[in-house]
């Protein structure tokens, strides 16, 4: 809705963002995109197209990025306003004169911009809810009911049910975004369990599942990814291992092992990628608040519980540090200095500690 001077946005994170019109820079898309909110065009508007730490657009109804209105391309009207932190500007192609409907809103400074898009407004309040992406997510995970009940809860969500363990999961599961119009600007890889006991002991084909999951459904995705992401330079992986990456972990042998391959690849696509304009980031969380000690064997634990951040803490921690492009990001003090440590004693000492832990 827009009235004279402002321009309020419906966004699809489930809050308002309110942006002040500026008539001064330019008439012509003031004009356009007050006609188009009023009109319902930009209800409930989804960022299609998310570059972390640089911008957001939206302004197009089929959510994909590659539609606009039926009303004719704009003529530029470029200036010299600063594209900063709540600048909202009109999205073109390499045709100066082809901004119709799409607009961005940047994160932080983007100098680079200015008197090559056309600045049209700023955020007055709201723009927390820009940070929250209000991207089209897509959740795949085994449990259906679980996932269908949040994807409502979050709205521009899609579940998926599938068992992310098996054979050519990634394959398949890309094939079903695919088949849905939809293309992986974030991939979040979230999806991995551990379990406690000697190797020897613990159930083989479950051990294996474990690496299927950790490790190579992990690696099948972020590969799926990889090239669109570098064709369209943009866009973003957040891998999830755990503080586990920095040290052998005997009594949960296996699961280490993985996040540690975790830790490995992601530094690796971190370096590869980022000339592309893609960021990659390992998030190492400690103990979380989670379902994950119950499955893995420990549920209950004192001192796990005592220790274990929120998991929305860990979640937004993660997001801040793929918005900077970090390499690796370690949520909390003590996990911090307890990854750290790992590097200074003696590989020995360093098992026996990791072996001595009581879960």
């Amino acid at each position: 809705m827009a009235d004279a001077d402002h321009l309020t946005l419906s966004l699809s994170t489930g809050g308002n963002v309110v942006i002040k019109l500026r008539h001064d820079l330019a008439p012509g898309h003031v004009q356009r995109i007050t006609e188009l909110a009023n009109s319902g065009f930009y209800d409930n508007v989804v960022f299609h197209r998310v570059i972390p730490g640089f911008m957001a657009q939206g302004g197009d109804p089929t959510g994909t990025g590659t539609s606009g209105s039926k009303l004719p391309n704009l003529k530029a009207e470029f200036s010299q306003e600063p594209h900063v932190r709540g600048t909202a500007s009109m999205a073109r192609t390499p045709n100066p004169d082809s901004a119709n409907s799409q607009f961005f809103i940047v994160f932080d400074d983007a100098r680079f911009l200015d008197g090559q898009y056309t600045v049209w407004g700023e955020v007055e309040s709201g723009m927390e809810y820009v940070d929250a992406r209000g991207h089209h997510l897509v959740l795949a995970a085994r449990r259906k009911e679980r996932l269908e009940q949040l994807a409502k809860e979050l709205g521009s969500t899609r579940a998926v049910a599938i068992d992310l363990s098996k054979k050519d999961a990634a394959a398949k599961l890309m094939a079903d975004i695919e088949a849905n119009g939809e293309q992986v600007d974030l991939l979040v890889n979230n999806a991995g369990f551990g379990l406690i006991g000697r190797f020897a002991e613990l159930d083989a084909k479950r051990q294996r599942q474990m690496i299927d999951l950790n490790v190579g459904t992990l690696n099948d995705l972020c590969r799926a990814v990889a090239p669109g992401m570098i064709k369209r330079k943009a866009g973003g992986i957040l891998n999830v291992a755990s503080t586990a990456a920095f040290q052998p972990g005997p009594k949960m042998a296996v699961y280490f092992a993985s996040k540690a391959f975790v830790l490995s690849l992601s530094e690796a696509l971190h370096e590869e990628l980022k000339a592309h304009g893609v960021a990659v980031t390992c998030l190492c969380p400690g103990p979380t608040q989670t379902e994950f000690g119950k499955v893995a064997g420990f549920g209950g634990s004192g001192m796990f519980d005592k220790v274990a951040m929120d998991a929305a803490t860990v979640v937004a921690v993660g997001l801040n540090g793929l918005d900077k492009n970090k390499a690796v990001v370690i949520p909390g003090f003590v996990n911090k200095i307890t990854a750290a440590s790992t590097r200074f004693a003696p590989r020995s000492v360093v098992r026996k500690i990791a072996g001595a832990i009581k879960y």
